[in-house]
C-alpha cells in the first residue's frame, strides 16, 4: 500500500558550498535548569575563515607575552637566589674605630650581610678580641682577655717569624688555572658575589704545626724537632698519596694541594734547622718586644674574606672624618662588618652589636632602592683575569 504522504522533493545541493544552517537566535531556557545561561549559537560557516587571522594574530600575542613572563620570573628568581631581597634596599650607617687610630694600614671595608651566621660572628669576634688583647691589653674588658693564650718561647717567637705563610688559591670556572698566593686575599676576590673560587688551606696541619714550635723549650729542642720532621713527612707522604688519588678537577684536589705547597715549604724550614741545640738561632736573633711577640702569635688567618664574599650583599669603604668615625652608604641591607687592614698584610674583622675596644658599627638607615647596575652585576659577573697580578687591598 502506497505511503499518503508524498516523498519530498529532490534537493539540488551544491558540495562544495552547503546551504546555511538556520540557528534560532536564542534558544528557550530549560524548564529543569531556569537559571543556566544558554550556549551561544555556533559560528556561521561561511564567515568561519576570517576568524583564522584575527586567532592566529592572538596566539602569537599570547606566545609572546608568556615568553617575556618566563624571562622575567627566570631573572627575579635569579636574583634572589644570589642576592635576595635585601638587595633591594640602599643602607647607611656610621662606624668608630675607637682605639684602633693608627692601626689601619688601608682602608677600612663594611660588609653588610644579610644572615650573620652565629659561629661566624663568634669567631670573627674572638680574634678581633684575642688582637686587641696583644696591642693593648688594659683596654679590653676582663671578659675577653680569656680568649687570650700564653705568649710563646723566645725560640717559638723566632720560629714563628721564619713560619711560612698560609695560603689561597684561585681557580677558573674551567679550572684550567690554578694560582697560588701569599696573604692578603686580592680585592678583586673580597667582591660579595665574586665568581673567582676562593680556596684556603685547611687550618688543621697550620694550626697544629704553629702552636707545637710556638711553645718550643730549647731544654727539649732535638727531640720535639725529630718528633716534628717525622710528623709533618707522613703528613706529606699522606697528602702526595691523596692527591694521587682525588680527581685533578674537584674540590678535593685543590685544597689538599695546599696543604701540600705549605707542609713542603714547613718541612724544609725544619730541615734547615740544626738538630743539636738551637743556641746558634738565638744568639743571632735580636730580642723581640714583648708587645709584638704576643701580637704575631696572636693574630691566625683566617677564611673571613671567603665567607665574606659569599655572605655579603654589599660592600663599601668606610668614609673617615678627621676623627675616629666615619660613615658608609652602600646597596644593601644586612649586619655591618668590619674589615680593618692590619700591619703584616693581615686583616682584623669586627662584627659585633656592641662595643669592644672602643670600635662601633651599626646602621642608621635602610630604604628601598632598586639599582641596575648593582643588579646586573649580581645577575651576570665577569670573571676575573687570573693572569693579572694582584693588587694590594
Amino acid at each position: 500500500m502506497p505511503s499518503p504522504i508524498p516523498p519530498p522533493p529532490p534537493r539540488q545541493e551544491d558540495p562544495l558550498n552547503p546551504p546555511p544552517l538556520n540557528f534560532p537566535a536564542s534558544l528557550p531556557p530549560d524548564p529543569l535548569r531556569p537559571f543556566k545561561t544558554p550556549a551561544p549559537p555556533l559560528l556561521d560557516y561561511r564567515n568561519l575563515p576570517a576568524y583564522r587571522p584575527q586567532r592566529k594574530s592572538l596566539g602569537f600575542f599570547g606566545g609572546v607575552f608568556y615568553l617575556l613572563l618566563l624571562v622575567v620570573s627566570a631573572v627575579a628568581i635569579l636574583f634572589l637566589y644570589r642576592v635576595g631581597s635585601d638587595g633591594l634596599y640602599q643602607s647607611s650607617g656610621a662606624a668608630d674605630l675607637g682605639s684602633l687610630v693608627g692601626v689601619p694600614t688601608g682602608p677600612v671595608e663594611v660588609y653588610l650581610v644579610p644572615d650573620l651566621p652565629e659561629d661566624l660572628r663568634t669567631r670573627m669576634n674572638d680574634q678581633f678580641a684575642i688582637y686587641l688583647s696583644a696591642i693593648a691589653p688594659v683596654s679590653l674588658p676582663a671578659s675577653s682577655s680569656s680568649l687570650a693564650t700564653a705568649s710563646p718561647t723566645p725560640l717559638g717567637t723566632l720560629l714563628l717569624s721564619h713560619l711560612p705563610n698560609a695560603l689561597y688559591g684561585v681557580t677558573d670556572r674551567a679550572r684550567t688555572q690554578f694560582l697560588i698566593k701569599s696573604l692578603p686575599v686580592d680585592s678583586i676576590y673580597r667582591q660579595p658575589g665574586a665568581p673567582g673560587r676562593l680556596y684556603f688551606m685547611e687550618p688543621l696541619g697550620y694550626s697544629r704545626y704553629r702552636n707545637a714550635i710556638a711553645y718550643l723549650d730549647p731544654g727539649s729542642y732535638p727531640q720535639k724537632l725529630a718528633i716534628l720532621r717525622a710528623e709533618a713527612s707522613i703528613d706529606l707522604l699522606l697528602l702526595n698519596q691523596q692527591l694521587a688519588k682525588a680527581p685533578p678537577n674537584s674540590d678535593t684536589y685543590f685544597l689538599t694541594l695546599l696543604d701540600y705547597t705549605w707542609l713542603g715549604k714547613f718541612l724544609a724550614l725544619l730541615n734547615k734547622l740544626p738538630s743539636d741545640s738551637p743556641q746558634v738561632l738565638l744568639a743571632d736573633a735580636p730580642p723581640p718586644s714583648s708587645s709584638a711577640s704576643a701580637s704575631a702569635f696572636a693574630f691566625e688567618p683566617a677564611n673571613f674574606d671567603l665567607e665574606l664574599a659569599r655572605a655579603a650583599v654589599g660592600l663599601a669603604t668606610l668614609t673617615q672624618g678627621n676623627g675616629t668615625a666615619g660613615t658608609f652608604t652602600t646597596q644593601g641591607r644586612g649586619t655591618p662588618v668590619l674589615r680593618i687592614p692590619v700591619a703584616g698584610g693581615n686583616a682584623i674583622y669586627f662584627a659585633s652589636s656592641t662595643p669592644i675596644g672602643g670600635v662601633t658599627a651599626s646602621l642608621i638607615d635602610s630604604r628601598f632602592h632598586f639599582d641596575l647596575p648593582y643588579t646586573l652585576q649580581h645577575l651576570f659577573p665577569v670573571e676575573p683575569n687570573l693572569s693579572q697580578s694582584p693588587s694590594t687591598p
